[in-house]
């Protein structure tokens, strides 16, 4: 989606990872109509706001929300530059389930309808996704999609979380987020095990919780990120007669990782970019 890319390099957004992110964006939500007003919530401010900022650009007609603890010293973006865009800060703790379960409630009440877009782009670990997806899919309007960025980084963060806590207790130099990570199915188990046996998986959710996904995702997907490794390496061969061989070679590696997740409340026709999707309610 080039307007939707333009607006993110727009918007000071120079992550490359995310800009592969938002080109991939064309056949999930290129059906939307962008005249209607819609509600969309992204979880994760990053440093300068550019993600959010971006769909305040393309959505202009939208209601548009930003849940983020505001907690980084080095964050320049504020929640009152965001008001200044009419986009709504919500300050809040993605591990927290009071915390997203107040900001849903806020969309509601400020609008008077659920979430057409939720976007994930926090903490990118397996137990925040899990809550986050726990909580807000309920509150997602019938046509709405959840979309979860940069799985590959959730899936390298949750092979050290001791690690990743104590970086969080080392950055929250205001004391904001109390709450640390435990170890969860990352998303793409979840998904696997949704379409194998009808289960959602999680150490973190409850089994309602588990239950609700279970009985009301229509649509998951894992959009997959092909990767490509290419390294010098130098082999050592002993011979009997106490000879040294040496030689030089590269060796690849090549495989897929889980990029982007895509879950919706409802099924449409067709998933190319170009077809028209047609919305089928839920009973």
């Amino acid at each position: 989606m080039e307007e939707l890319l333009q607006y993110y390099l727009d918007s000071q957004g120079t992550d490359e990872l995310k800009k592969e992110i938002v080109e991939t964006y064309a056949g999930l939500i290129g059906f939307i109509d962008r005249s209607k007003t819609i509600n969309i919530l992204e979880i994760g401010a990053g440093k300068v706001g550019a993600s959010i900022k971006m769909w305040r650009k393309y959505f202009y007609n939208a209601n548009v929300f930003s849940f983020d603890p505001f907690f980084l010293e080095d964050q320049e973006v504020t929640p009152e530059e965001l008001k200044s865009l009419n986009i709504v800060p919500i300050i809040g703790n993605q591990l927290s389930r009071q915390d997203l379960r107040n900001a849903a409630s806020l969309i509601v009440e400020a609008t008077g309808t659920g979430i057409d877009i939720v976007i994930d782009d926090a903490a990118h670990m397996p137990d925040t996704v899990q809550i986050s997806l726990g909580v807000l899919f309920p509150f997602l309007n019938a046509s709405g999609i959840y979309l979860v960025e940069d799985l590959n980084t959730t899936l390298r963060r949750a092979m050290d979380i001791d690690s990743v806590n104590k970086n969080l207790e080392a950055l929250d130099t205001q004391g904001k987020m109390s709450l640390r990570h435990i170890d969860d199915v990352h998303l793409f188990d979840a998904v696997n095990s949704f379409a194998q046996r009808g289960e959602w998986p999680s150490k973190s959710l409850t089994d309602s919780e588990k239950n609700y996904l279970a009985s009301n995702i229509a649509y998951a997907n894992i959009i997959g990120k092909h990767v490509e490794f290419e390294n010098n390496r130098t082999w050592h061969r002993k011979y009997p007669n106490g000879a040294d061989a040496k030689s030089d070679e590269k060796v690849y590696t090549s495989f897929h990782l889980p990029h982007v997740g895509v879950l919706r409340k409802t099924s449409y026709a067709g998933c190319e970019p170009t077809l028209e999707y047609k919305e089928v309610q839920n009973a």
